[in-house]
């Protein structure tokens, strides 16, 4: 899943933005080597996180994942040397707020599936979502989103498919035609569009 939705969506990427640009920035001195840390980072926290949604119910596995604003929160004035001004701080309070209002009816069913390594997974999800954006925000200067989500996604399909075949290859999976679109949706519109969208605004 993780490959081909994600080599999937450099491919969208690369087609509309250009190849030209994308290897000109990427071969800029100290850039591939950051954009490769990236990619890696990338993996393991996409991989963490389906772990955790396979190990707990979606609500607590998203939860967990998404507490990496108030990591970053923590560590960017240190790392980045950037000030949390008092009004970031009442926003994220509010947006963990918020989550947590959204995700209450499921946090709050008896029938909650809780695990000791589906909660591991989850958080060490939200932490490593967390340095992957500090790493991004170091590249965001050097360049555009469209060169991060290629490399990213080039990076990522190329980690994850030697674990994807070997799972694919153990348990005999055959793709369906519901299969096809649930990862064209995923490649399309939550990595390719709104990936792209989030690291230029970044």
């Amino acid at each position: 899943l993780l490959t081909l939705r994600m080599a999937l969506a450099a491919a969208i990427v690369l087609a509309l933005a250009g190849g030209r640009r994308w290897l000109r920035q990427s071969l800029q001195p100290g850039v591939l080597r950051r954009l490769i840390v990236l990619g890696v980072l990338d993996a393991l926290q996409l991989y963490t996180f389906i772990l955790a949604l396979r190990q707990l119910d979606v609500a607590l596995a998203v939860f967990l994942s998404y507490m990496s604003p108030i990591y970053i929160a923590l560590v960017a004035p240190r790392l980045l040397k950037q000030r949390t001004e008092p009004v970031v701080v009442v926003a994220l309070a509010l947006a963990v707020s918020g989550i947590v209002v959204m995700l209450a009816p499921g946090l709050m069913d008896p029938a909650l599936r809780v695990s000791a390594l589906g909660v591991a997974v989850g958080l060490g999800s939200g932490v490593l979502l967390a340095v992957f954006f500090l790493v991004a925000k170091t590249l965001s200067a050097d360049v555009d989103g469209s060169t991060m989500l290629i490399s990213n996604g080039v990076i990522v399909a190329a980690v994850m498919l030697p674990l994807g075949l070997i799972q694919w290859a153990g348990v005999g999976f055959a793709f369906t035609p519901t299969d096809f679109w649930a990862v064209l949706g995923l490649a399309v519109f939550s990595t390719a569009l709104g990936g792209t969208i989030f690291l230029h605004g970044m």
